[in-house]
């Protein structure tokens, strides 16, 4: 099993993995209070956790491990602890304690582990997740809060073009195209056109899973 742990840049606690490895990590998920998980057998972009399952499905294949024989798999996962300035004593106390008896509830270490918070995550597919870009080079100004529910046609943000020469033409808002949770927006005020504003976890599946879902 492998937990490959990073932090995004805001965002809330959440986890990728694969609708294979998914059920494996559901403690891990409840122990941490997870609000978010996203799945994907192949999110097209090659992560550190993914490669390690897609290689023992390439070797269970050539092996002719199929529906009559399991064969071996690698469970993986990307756990994404919040964002870059979440950092406290509190935080890293609740966290450690977490993983922790994620492993030894998993047979990875010995010891006494604590009872499992009966958490529920919103667990949805990476072809559901909106990534709304920016179209300009300028200033993001976030108008809703990490975990805010939005519909479609919400503005979320507001851009301002400083190369823009009319004042009333330096303003952009940035509306989102589908229903969901905002679960991570880029952590600095200055954007560059084409990186991400705001990332949203939906429910209704929009893309095709072949296009590269996970950017900056």
């Amino acid at each position: 099993m492998i937990v490959d742990v990073h932090a995004d840049m805001e965002a809330l606690l959440h986890l990728y993995t694969s609708e294979i490895s998914w059920p494996l990590f559901r403690p891990l998920a409840q122990r941490l209070d997870v609000p978010v998980v996203i799945l994907a057998n192949k999110s097209a972009d090659r992560p550190f956790d993914e490669v390690h399952g897609e290689a023992w499905d390439t070797i269970n294949a050539h092996l002719g491990e199929g529906a009559g024989r399991s064969g071996f798999r690698t469970a993986a996962c990307t756990l994404e602890l919040r964002g870059l300035s979440d950092v406290t004593p509190e935080l890293a106390a609740t966290d450690s304690r977490a993983l922790c008896d994620f492993l030894l509830q998993s047979g990875a270490s010995m010891g006494a582990t604590q009872a499992s918070a009966d958490a529920t995550a919103f667990v949805t597919t990476l072809d559901a997740v909106e990534a709304a870009i920016s179209a300009i080079t300028g200033v993001a100004i976030p108008l809703k809060p990490l975990g805010a529910k939005v519909d479609v046609g919400d503005v979320v943000a507001r851009l301002y073009d400083p190369f823009e020469p009319d004042p009333g033409q330096c303003w952009q808002d940035v509306v989102t195209e589908m229903e969901g949770i905002i679960f991570a927006r880029w952590h600095q005020r200055v954007i560059q056109a084409g990186m991400t504003v705001v990332k949203i976890a939906g429910s209704e599946r929009k893309r095709s899973a072949e296009r590269v879902l996970l950017r900056d």
